[in-house]
């Protein structure tokens, strides 16, 4: 018996790109493969023949606004750290990924915001939660950008280096801190006026681009500080928005006055897979 070999066929080509598995959802740019996580879990390159790289951003939990005791003026929370690595070597390996979760919204009257939970990537990044906003004449925690803090109180909570900015300073009677942002510091409050959250930082990680880690706006008795990518003050405040790391801002002295939470974190990797 005998056999006729097909001359067309041809074994298939193994990818000389980085094969890779994980992620909550999965979206190509071109010749790039994006993976966003927005809970935790393993990102594992399962091939690299051709030696490509990686980009990844981590982006940790925003802090969450402080709450209004009525003396009209809490400050807003500093945004999740944020850090974006080009370049990594695409080694075939698993990395085990921990999304930071935005900090909780405060219940107590005056009470002070929640800081942020890390994000981690494997073993190559940690990013730091954001510093909680400071309830009435409270000082605002540090945190990846640090949380304002209320009024009379004076300077905000400290960013960590890399990867944030400080909170605004409560300075002015009744006008408390922004949070700070990954792109700057917060605003320093006024006399009735509340801080600028600190600005985030865009980035087109993902194709395109998109405002991540700002910090909250804090709230003063007149004007409430706005807020870029993070969330905004007063009785008509805003949450930071899960997947962006922003904080919130402060709450108001009317119905509802309770801050709102910080926004969760990210990790979103790039690579070329074709």
């Amino acid at each position: 018996m005998s056999y006729l070999v097909n001359p067309y066929m041809v074994a298939p080509a193994i990818s000389d790109f980085i094969n890779a598995t994980g992620g909550d959802s999965v979206a190509d740019d071109g010749d790039y493969r994006v993976r966003t996580f927005t809970s935790s879990g393993t990102f594992e390159i399962t091939s690299n023949i051709g030696g490509y790289t990686y980009d990844v951003l981590v982006i940790a939990g925003g802090g969450s606004g402080g709450n209004d005791g009525g003396g009209y003026g809490s400050a807003g929370g500093g945004s999740g750290g944020y850090v974006k690595l080009t370049s990594q070597t695409g080694t075939v390996q698993s990395y085990a990924i921990t999304i930071g979760a935005g900090g909780v919204a405060p219940t107590t009257a005056g009470q002070n915001g929640n800081k942020g939970s890390n994000t981690i990537f494997g073993s190559v990044q940690t990013c730091i939660g954001g510093g909680y906003g400071g309830g009435k004449q409270l000082a605002g925690g540090s945190g990846g950008s640090g949380g304002g803090s209320s009024y009379g109180v004076g300077a905000g909570g400290s960013g960590t280096v890399g990867q944030g900015n400080n909170g605004g300073n409560g300075t002015g009677t009744y006008g408390s801190g922004g949070g700070g942002g990954s792109g700057a510091v917060g605003s320093n409050g006024g006399t009735n006026v509340g801080g600028n959250g600190g600005a985030g930082t865009s980035d087109s990680i993902t194709g395109s681009s998109v405002c991540y880690s700002g910090g909250g706006g804090g709230k003063g008795q007149i004007s409430q500080g706005t807020a870029t990518c993070g969330g905004t003050a007063g009785n008509s405040l805003t949450a930071g928005t899960d997947g962006l790391g922003g904080g919130s801002g402060g709450g108001g002295y009317s119905a509802p006055s309770n801050a709102r939470k910080g926004g969760d974190g990210v990790v979103i990797v790039r690579y070329q897979f074709q």
